[in-house]
């Protein structure tokens, strides 16, 4: 039997689990700006070429989305035989969530990264109750060496819309030299996430392309074709800590013998913690 929990967030939608999450998110062709004869032109082709192949749509298909009633006309646009007005970089940018600074002028992040610090588990759901997310994914940095295992998170608010939240986290807790405390408060913000949203899947990427996600540089989409198929079920692991859905052994064939160190780090630190010691770095030093 699940314990029942304290920190519940609302906002307008329907109820999974202990959250909230948005019905529907759908932009409509009537809230976006329509072609104008006194826009702005930008020869921007190439750039919106970039977005289409990201999110991955037939030119067709990009020029449905869009609203425009001519794909003649669009790929004359992308191929920059003709300039993009800036009332349809306005409308990729409410789609897609491309940067229109990135659009217009090609000024990095390409997408907005959410970076957000909490102290209580309330803090971080409320966070990200914002977003209304459709889904949520869980992603996993795959590091190479000397690299840490960084977590960060990717709500869906509409069809081609992904928001990355970046907590700034890692779940490689025996490097960590100050700050424990907040290993099992991250922990129960994860848990109540899980269980609000237990059938998206959790993706592994590469160091290289998680770097990418989570700089802006890379549609989210896209970044996702680089995933690790093996580590879809690996916020299930990592919040098993006391190992009742699987053993252990099971669990470092799979995901690696990482997981098992991050267990046994979880529950010396929620031991000292509960016992109202503060850990330092002699502790640490000693693992």
């Amino acid at each position: 039997m699940k314990k029942k929990r304290s920190l519940t967030f609302s906002f307008e939608g329907d109820v999974n689990g202990n959250i909230i999450v948005g019905d529907g998110n759908s932009i409509s062709q009537s809230a976006t700006p329509s072609l104008q004869s006194d826009d702005i032109f930008f020869d921007v082709g190439h750039r919106l070429k970039r977005v289409r192949e990201e999110i991955d749509l037939q030119s067709s298909q990009f020029t449905e989305l869009l609203g425009l009633t001519s794909e003649r006309q669009y790929l004359a646009m992308e191929n920059r035989q003709d300039e993009v007005p800036l009332s349809l970089l306005e409308k990729v940018h409410l789609i897609t969530g491309v940067e229109l600074e990135w659009l217009k002028h090609g000024k990095e992040p390409r997408y907005k990264v959410q970076v957000f610090a909490f102290r209580t588990a309330q803090q971080g759901l409320e966070f990200m109750a914002q977003f209304k997310p459709r889904y949520l994914f869980f992603v996993l940095g795959k590091p190479r060496i000397f690299e840490h295992w960084n977590v960060c998170l990717v709500a869906q608010t509409s069809d081609y819309r992904y928001q990355v939240i970046d907590h700034k986290t890692s779940l490689d807790f025996w490097n960590w030299s100050d700050d424990l405390w907040f290993i099992p408060v991250y922990f129960e913000f994860l848990t109540i996430l899980r269980d609000a949203f237990p059938r998206d899947p959790g993706l592994a990427l590469p160091g290289s392309w998680y770097k990418k996600l989570i700089t802006g540089q890379v549609h989210f989409l896209r970044a996702q074709k680089e995933l690790d198929s093996q580590f879809f079920f690996w916020p299930d692991a990592v919040l098993d800590v006391n190992c009742q859905r699987d053993d252990s052994e099971r669990y470092d064939r799979q995901y690696g013998r990482w997981i098992t160190r991050m267990r046994n780090t979880y529950h010396e630190v929620v031991a000292l913690v509960s016992n109202s010691k503060k850990p330092g770095s002699n502790w640490l030093s000693n693992r």
